[in-house]
């Protein structure tokens, strides 16, 4: 079986522990890539000593612009990192995820109808 392939923001991992716990327990289902969002791109390019603060605005105004194809900030996309935080990181996964609770409501509907049913006769 092919493990799903997914890109994180190792500083938004490190933020947000439950992220980082599924990560770690996930780490041998899963094929993790490390990167950076904008947000911690900037805050690493801080820290350089005599990064001119043009440079800088430079660099927002890019990453601005680029944002959707940069790895996502779980701090401004709490959809993803709920996901995140629930151990479920792909595509399949999601899907997987969706079928459980579609099954589980059917059969909540099921025991319904069949209470409801006895109660009548």
């Amino acid at each position: 079986m092919n493990k799903p392939f997914v890109n994180i923001c190792a500083g938004c991992q490190k933020e947000f522990p439950q992220v980082n716990a599924q990560v770690i327990s996930h780490d041998n289902d899963t094929n993790f890539s490390h990167g950076y969002c904008p947000r911690h791109l900037l805050f690493h390019y801080k820290t350089i000593p005599n990064f001119s603060p043009q440079k800088l605005n430079a660099l927002k105004v890019k990453f601005e612009q680029n944002k959707n194809t940069m790895l996502p900030d779980l701090a401004e996309r709490p959809d993803i990192r709920k996901m995140y935080e629930q151990g479920i990181f792909s595509q399949e996964q999601m899907a997987h995820n969706m079928v459980e609770r579609f099954q589980k409501l059917a059969n909540i509907v099921k025991e319904i109808k069949n209470h409801a049913s006895s109660s009548c006769n």
